[in-house]
């Protein structure tokens, strides 16, 4: 699931920074970031945009064979039923759901 990609890069770089062989040799303020596509993706999260999963899931109900929808995009299937788990999750992602990108 892609919108779980910014956390888990957020998580690994805390974790490189808290370890003792590495915080020494990491100039914290030239930590950067880049991507292309799911990396861009993953990239403009950490700088603060919230995925818009209802957004997503009601394009998708009305252009279901859209290359995003029907998983062409990414050869992933499920796409609109992952983003719909997520937002019922409790684990604090589904408060996303009705944001900005």
């Amino acid at each position: 699931m892609a919108w779980l990609r910014a956390g888990d890069l957020s998580r690994t770089i805390d974790a490189v920074l808290a370890d003792p062989h590495f915080t020494s040799r990491i100039n914290r303020s030239q930590i950067a970031a880049a991507g292309f596509s799911v990396g861009g993706y993953t990239v403009l999260e950490l700088a603060g945009a919230v995925s818009n999963l209802a957004a997503m899931q009601a394009y998708c109900a009305q252009k279901p064979t859209t290359q995003v929808c029907s998983g062409q995009a990414s050869n992933l299937t499920g796409v609109v039923q992952k983003s719909a788990a997520l937002a019922l999750s409790d684990d604090g992602a589904g408060a996303r759901t009705g944001a900005h990108c």
